[in-house]
């Protein structure tokens, strides 16, 4: 397996104790993690309320239904990065057409609510910012995928910034 962050670092046969100076090492700048095993991965994006996690694998592709803590994603790496199935059971996942697709709708950060319902709840200035920057860090996240290099993917995140 090997790891890419937004930096553009690839680490091949990643250890645990590459992973988690990786995952600590996240940040505004260094915004995503990829771990992946040939066409499948894992991968996470920092978000305002923790990280967003997607997966793909022969299935389809899969976004977390919550943001996850740096400890749950610690923990969620490192059982896909043994290979075991369980990592699969600590997330909630909602299946979409992933970053290349179409098809997949608005997902609001708070779950079951379009992106239009959580502006309605508060209309302050600050908090449709602050849900403009989630759905953004959102659909980024979707958008730079593993194929994206990190040029592009910090190009696109410092537009949005």
């Amino acid at each position: 397996m090997k790891i890419e962050n937004a930096n553009g670092k690839t680490v091949r046969n990643i250890t645990g104790e590459d992973l988690h100076q990786e995952i600590a090492a996240l940040n505004e700048e260094n915004n995503f993690l990829i771990l992946s095993d040939g066409d499948d991965y894992i991968q996470c994006a920092v978000s305002g309320s923790g990280f967003i996690v997607e997966y793909q694998d022969s299935t389809g592709h899969y976004s977390s239904d919550d943001a996850l803590s740096s400890d749950a994603i610690e923990k969620l790496f490192k059982a896909y990065l043994s290979r075991s199935t369980e990592w699969r059971g600590m997330a909630g996942w909602a299946k979409g057409s992933g970053p290349a697709g179409a098809n997949e709708s608005v997902v609001s950060p708070e779950k079951g609510d379009s992106f239009a319902d959580t502006l309605k709840k508060d209309l302050s200035p600050g908090k449709i910012l602050d849900s403009v920057k989630r759905q953004v860090s959102r659909e980024i996240s979707r958008g730079v995928s593993r194929k994206t290099s990190g040029t592009v993917g910090r190009m696109i995140r410092k537009f949005f910034k």
